[in-house]
């Protein structure tokens, strides 16, 4: 095994690149890029088992948490930023401990990730439990921060999972993901392929565990937050395509609804009242398609 973490290794195909001009390293990152989503595919696997256990714990109540540092938190505060108003989940249900706390999200500090010691508070300050899931993020899989709060979430019964670039990873997590993606363009500069892996992955259990759990109604967004006009427009052609409607009855449905829209479209495919609607939707833990079957 060579003594250097893969994605620590000079890449041979971007030698000399500051000699290049700025067309061909252009050419160079994006062909580099392309590798980032091939190797995603080879770790599908795991990160259905991955999506699995998150979507039992999720769909049971459990909460995510994901450890990181640097770049790998910042996408993962990125994800979890956006899941609240794509999905409509309350955001303590899926939150960031990033090494350093929440400063470093916008200033380094590289330091911190040695500490596990911190790590693993942050999994006891998150009062992780049986029913939730801990992912840990990081390019080397060697992390301090990241393995130390493995360590102690897996302790309290959280099942866990380590999505590392780099084949040296650690058996740290019940599940361990190691999406090897090369040696990056700008030697160990890891917010590149390992980073847009990374991102992939995140938003790809995501949008599983949130679809699989009842937030979403065939391929679109049914928990809409309609905190804007974009939003609000989306929300009218979400009740018109799927319910057929025009733009005035789309819209006279929705305010009929209260402007929530999985109880728009819950009365638009099954002809309930707002309150019918309301309460098959909460028997049904807010799954539009068990709620139009009647079921739990």
């Amino acid at each position: 095994m060579n003594a250097l973490p893969i994605t620590e290794q000079p890449n041979p195909h971007s030698e000399n690149m500051d000699l290049m001009s700025v067309r061909e390293i252009c050419e160079l990152i994006n062909t580099e890029d392309h590798l980032s989503a091939i190797a995603v595919r080879r770790v599908l696997p795991q990160l259905a088992e991955i999506a699995e256990e998150m979507i039992k714990r999720f769909g049971a109540g459990g909460r995510i948490l994901y450890l990181g540092a640097g770049t790998s938190a910042r996408l993962a505060v990125m994800d979890a930023a956006e899941c609240p108003p794509t999905f409509g989940i309350d955001p303590d249900r899926i939150q960031v401990r990033i090494a350093g706390g929440e400063k470093t999200v916008f200033r380094a500090a590289e330091s911190c990730e040695d500490d596990a010691a911190s790590g693993r508070q942050a999994a006891v300050d998150f009062g992780t439990c049986e029913k939730d899931c801990v992912i840990g993020l990081t390019a080397s899989g060697r992390t301090p921060f990241v393995i130390g709060g493995l360590e102690q979430a897996s302790d309290m019964g959280a099942f866990t999972a380590l999505i590392a670039a780099s084949d040296q990873a650690l058996e740290a997590a019940d599940v361990v993901v190691r999406c090897i993606t090369g040696p990056e363009v700008l030697t160990g500069s890891t917010r590149l392929k390992a980073g847009t892996a990374e991102k992939m992955m995140l938003n790809m259990l995501s949008t599983v565990v949130m679809t699989k759990t009842g937030r979403t109604y065939s391929n679109r967004m049914c928990y809409i937050q309609s905190g804007n006009n974009k939003l609000s427009a989306r929300a009218v052609r979400t009740v018109m395509d799927v319910c057929s409607l025009s733009k005035e009855e789309a819209e006279k449905l929705l305010e009929s609804a209260q402007r929530e829209l999985a109880a728009a479209l819950t009365m638009g495919l099954s002809g309930m009242t707002y309150a019918q609607a309301s309460d098959a939707l909460r028997r049904a833990g807010g799954s539009i398609r068990k709620a139009l079957s009647g079921g739990m």
